[in-house]
């Protein structure tokens, strides 16, 4: 749901260059981008750009700073955007401790190069999450730019539509207009463009789990092939309550890259379905679960999926002890002729009294397999996966773990894709199922 307003609550406190790091009894955490391309319903995406973040932490006077090039969004010469900046940081300053991100996007330029088109220079998106001693949480949201203009390519006004409403008010160059506009007659369709809207806001407060954020997209643009262009992305969330660390992790179904060979960079991904987090101050012994009955992966049926269930829990204990787990089960996936089933994986890791952290993928485990109805086990189906007529399935890996400090990251199943083309090109498709990741960070 859209704010019906749009104004910054409080005057952002300024943290000075010089401030040394400070541990707090909160947990921050902070996510921004410039821009990022959701397609078809299920993430199909571009690697968001200028992304920033700060994890779970829980000190105050953090920073980092993320800056982009110009670049085409998802290779669609009809979104430009240059100068790109994100900034995040935990701050505290007298009684307020809190987080704050802010993306900045130097210029937009949305439709054909001959064209109508939008432009907006200085758009700038901020969120922030904080805590007053004596007073509580509370959040502020911003969004502003330096100019914006509509050139309709002579095709001039009088549509009768909302569109008139959006022209009249870009040419007041009044920022609180144009949302105004934007706010009371959702997407407004430009001719030749698409229809743009103002960026989904949420505030969510949750009394119990002792938490706070705000989430807060500058603008959004659905093309004519039914992409969805997010552009300016601020993201903040304190919580209380963290006595001896903070829990980070997620559990989700399904995590997809196409990568370039020759760069192995990932240029396209399809990830995090039925992603369930791991919350900074845990769960309190509660058992949080996300629920997908499933999809299609890559479109032509190719890679169907069954029903999707992520869980995490993470509580602490007495003194410094805590435990964590993530957990992702995926009732079977079908791939041509193959078929597996029960695919689960799992992240446990746990804090003892002295504050040191073990971790394991104690519970991955991987049902039946089958390839046109003959069932085998892991080890014969490895074995014989060379002879076996599977299009395009390279190589498959289980129980692939990555060690993190204080945590761990599983992949109960990786199949990796690939599919000859022009002579030695090659493009390769890792799709990583069965995801869990679980870790204890001290600060």
């Amino acid at each position: 749901m859209i704010a019906s307003t749009l104004v910054l609550v409080g005057a952002a406190p300024a943290t000075a260059a010089e401030a040394k790091p400070v541990l707090t009894r909160f947990s921050f955490q902070s996510s921004n981008w410039s821009t990022r391309v959701v397609a078809n319903d299920v993430e199909l995406r571009s690697a968001r750009t200028a992304y920033s973040y700060i994890a779970c932490t829980r000190v105050a006077n953090r920073r980092t700073r993320t800056l982009g090039e110009t670049v085409d969004v998802n290779a669609n010469d009809m979104i430009r955007v240059q100068g790109l900046q994100s900034h995040t940081r935990t701050y505290k300053k007298g009684n307020e401790v809190g987080v704050e991100g802010t993306n900045l996007i130097a210029g937009v330029r949305l439709g054909p190069v001959n064209g109508p088109s939008l432009s907006i220079t200085g758009l700038e998106t901020t969120a922030r999450a904080f805590h007053v001693k004596g007073k509580g949480f509370d959040t502020a949201k911003k969004i502003t730019w330096a100019k914006i203009a509509l050139d309709l390519n002579g095709q001039g006004s009088g549509t009768g539509t909302p569109l008139d409403q959006l022209l009249d008010a870009i040419n007041t160059q009044v920022v609180g207009r144009v949302i105004q506009v934007l706010v009371d007659n959702g997407p407004i369709t430009i001719p030749g463009l698409g229809e743009i809207s103002l960026g989904r806001s949420f505030r969510r407060v949750k009394p119990k789990q002792g938490s706070i954020e705000q989430s807060q997209y500058a603008l959004i643009v659905k093309l004519a092939n039914g992409s969805k262009v997010q552009l300016g992305r601020a993201w903040a969330k304190i919580s209380t309550d963290v006595p001896s660390g903070v829990f980070q992790g997620a559990a989700f179904g399904t995590n997809v890259s196409a990568l370039e060979l020759t760069q192995d960079k990932p240029i396209v991904r399809l990830g995090r379905t039925a992603a369930q987090p791991l919350p900074c101050n845990g769960t309190k012994g509660e058992v949080r679960t996300t629920d997908l009955a499933g999809l299609n992966l890559l479109g032509l049926d190719a890679l169907d999926i069954g029903a999707i269930r992520s869980q995490t829990m993470g509580r602490f204990g007495k003194g410094k002890r805590a435990n964590a787990w993530a957990q992702n089960t995926i009732a079977q996936i079908n791939l041509g002729p193959l078929q597996i089933n029960a695919i689960k994986g799992r992240a446990n890791v746990r804090q003892g009294p002295g504050g040191k952290v073990t971790a394991n993928s104690n519970g991955t485990t991987l049902g039946s397999i089958i390839v046109d109805g003959q069932e085998y086990s892991l080890a014969e189906f490895l074995a014989a996966l060379p002879d076996l007529e599977i299009p395009s399935l390279l190589a498959v890996r289980t129980n692939v773990i990555k060690r993190l400090k204080r945590g761990i990251q599983v992949i109960a199943l990786q199949l990796v894709v690939g599919e000859g083309a022009a002579g030695d090109e090659t493009s390769l498709v890792r799709i990583n199922l069965g995801n869990a990741i679980a870790r204890i960070r001290q600060n």
